[in-house]
């Protein structure tokens, strides 16, 4: 089915009833009784091990501490696309993944699709999109995926080094994903264009954009070739961009999450390509950064999840061997080492929190 090129203003992302923003099914913070509600388990998605593409699910278990292969969520073989750093993975409706990726026989080619989660294994539903669709909307190298409060996933930046490049239709820079007609349209959101940022929904519906790559050409990744600190808060219901307060350090590829406080932390990523081991947390209300413990090794391209009242999971990514996962304690800043993988060298992965 050919795409919708409708374009509407970001002031209307948002569904407002009453006043109040409708939260989607996923949201752990539960605003209307002021309750906090986390993850009863983790699931990998894609990965590489020891080079090559993985072809398992495995789920981390959060009130056992335990990783295991989940092989309720078979049906997918991960050799048939190129995952790693390339695969973007937001969770919608509960129980379906929207995957991106670029991979593939042709390793240029972009493609997504919709994994349900809840069908059997035997016979999993697997949607998937023209090519137009993944090429013009779905992927772009280094963009990030944001499910909103509205329910939608937001696709936010990223540039476009594929095949489709030298196609004459317009790239959009940021592209919404309504799970409702699952169709995609282009957003409006007038900031400059980033790769490899990390964007972060606040409690108000708001999104934190942080660090990233500030890019010029969207064919290439070019222009500035450092990470940035640059941190902006875009207003979902007003349509507003406005920079806020600077990390201390510049970082893309890094990972980050929502605290039960409300705050935002990020750990790791990179400026030039070596892994950091920079933690920060970001106070909503001062508009400012604070820096916190440093990781044990550093890390990119690792995900942070939120899994109780203080705990932080920190898994994935590369560290140029081993990724051991840690549990960081946002109480007394320390981190522990915690169940690990029952791979060597499994890393690249996206992790994915389950509310089931």
């Amino acid at each position: 089915m050919a795409a919708k090129f409708e374009t509407f203003q970001v002031n209307l992302l948002c569904d407002e009833i009453n006043g109040l923003i409708t939260l989607p099914k996923v949201a752990f913070e539960n605003l209307a009784n002021g309750m906090n509600r986390y993850p009863v388990r983790l699931l990998t998605v894609g990965g590489t091990r020891s080079g090559l593409d993985d072809i398992n699910f495995y789920s981390y278990d959060v009130s056992s501490d335990t990783w295991s292969i989940a092989t309720r969520y078979g049906g997918l073989n991960w050799r048939d696309i190129s995952c790693g750093r390339e695969l973007s993975v937001a969770l919608f409706d509960e129980d379906k993944l929207l995957v991106a990726f670029i991979g593939g026989q042709n390793v240029s080619t972009p493609g997504a699709f919709i994994f349900d989660l809840a069908t059997p294994s035997k016979k999993k539903q697997i949607t998937r999109f023209s090519s137009d669709d993944a090429a013009f909307f779905a992927m772009r190298r280094g963009a990030s995926f944001i499910t909103l409060h509205n329910g939608r996933v937001l696709r936010f930046g990223g540039s476009v080094a594929n095949i489709y490049a030298t196609s004459r239709r317009p790239f959009p820079a940021h592209a919404m994903f309504d799970p409702a007609t699952r169709a995609w349209s282009v957003v409006n959101i007038r900031m400059p264009l980033l790769v490899d940022a990390l964007c972060v929904v606040l409690e108000s519906g708001d999104v934190l954009v942080t660090g990233g790559i500030e890019i010029e050409d969207p064919t290439a990744a070019g222009g500035q070739t450092l990470s940035n600190n640059k941190c902006y808060i875009l207003d979902m219901v007003s349509g507003t961009v406005r920079e806020t307060g600077r990390m201390g350090v510049g970082r893309a590829r890094h990972g980050g999450c929502l605290m039960a406080n409300g705050n935002v932390y990020v750990s790791g990523g990179t400026i030039t390509g070596e892994p950091l081991r920079h933690c920060e947390e970001y106070d909503i209300v001062r508009g400012e950064w604070s820096a916190r413990e440093v990781l044990p090794g550093g890390r990119l391209d690792h995900t942070c999840t939120l899994v109780g009242d203080t705990k932080i999971m920190i898994t994935g990514g590369a560290d140029h061997g081993m990724t051991p996962s840690y549990m960081y304690d946002t109480a007394t800043q320390k981190f522990t080492l915690t169940a690990q993988l029952p791979l060597l060298y499994f890393t690249m992965y996206r992790t994915v929190a389950l509310y089931e």
